[in-house]
């Protein structure tokens, strides 16, 4: 492997082989200059393995746990456990990526922020009055959405602790568990967050021409079912 503190991360299952390609082609056309890396929750078939191979994105799957559809917060644990173990021997830091963001443009100075732990964009447009009552959030803190997540080892360690701490008191699914618990941790500890804008992180249901052309945006975020269908439905021929 090139020597390199900076990579592109994936997390993703079989289930989501199609939004991979549709992900990776767009981030192929914004011209990366960092390696990509693939988590894999299942194995990959041998056509997968050989389409890694072919592209140079290095892969490995997570056989720690029987992941199933709905992820529980002890194999949550096991993943990020997985990922300081295996991942973080390489690199300094990683931007991890949703496959139901589209890429459209390069993202690659996102890694030379000013000195911060990590760097996401709030949900700008969610009502925090829930995550406030349940004491996920602090008063007027923003909450943070993980699709777009450049992350530091330091973080992950902290991360797990949380996860130990809470885990007789929350029982959410993969997602919702996770993010939860960064809003947690962000909200008790004195960490430096970069707050990305709006640009970085669109979502499907919001309309664009109210603040935005789409030539302002670097990401578009399909964040919902309904985001999910009509990514697939769209770009159909990257993947048929």
């Amino acid at each position: 492997m090139d020597k390199t503190k900076y990579a592109y991360m994936n997390i993703f299952d079989n289930n989501y082989w199609k939004f991979f390609l549709i992900w990776y082609h767009h981030f192929l056309k914004t011209e990366p200059k960092y390696p990509l890396f693939v988590i894999g929750l299942s194995e990959f078939s041998d056509n997968q393995r050989d389409f890694f191979k072919k592209n140079n994105i290095y892969f490995r799957t997570i056989s720690t746990t029987n992941y199933n559809k709905v992820y529980s917060k002890v194999q949550l644990a096991d993943l990020y456990r997985s990922i300081l173990k295996y991942y973080f021997r390489f690199i300094d830091q990683y931007l991890y990526c949703d496959l139901d963001l589209l890429l459209l443009k390069n993202i690659d100075h996102l890694f030379n922020l000013p000195q911060c732990d990590f760097a996401m964009a709030s949900d700008y447009w969610r009502d925090l009055s829930f995550y406030r009552n349940n004491g996920i959030l602090l008063d007027n803190n923003p909450y943070y959405n993980i699709g777009l997540l450049l992350i530091r080892k330091n973080i992950f360690r902290k991360l797990l602790m949380v996860m130990n701490e809470k885990k007789k008191e929350w029982d959410f699914s993969h997602w919702c568990f996770g993010e939860w618990c960064w809003n947690y941790l962000i909200n008790r500890e004195k960490y430096n967050v970069f707050q990305l804008t709006k640009e970085y992180n669109w979502h499907y249901h919001l309309d664009i021409e109210r603040e935005f052309t789409l030539d302002d945006l670097f990401v578009y975020h399909y964040s919902s079912p309904k985001g999910k269908v009509e990514m697939l439905n769209r770009f159909k021929d990257l993947y048929s």
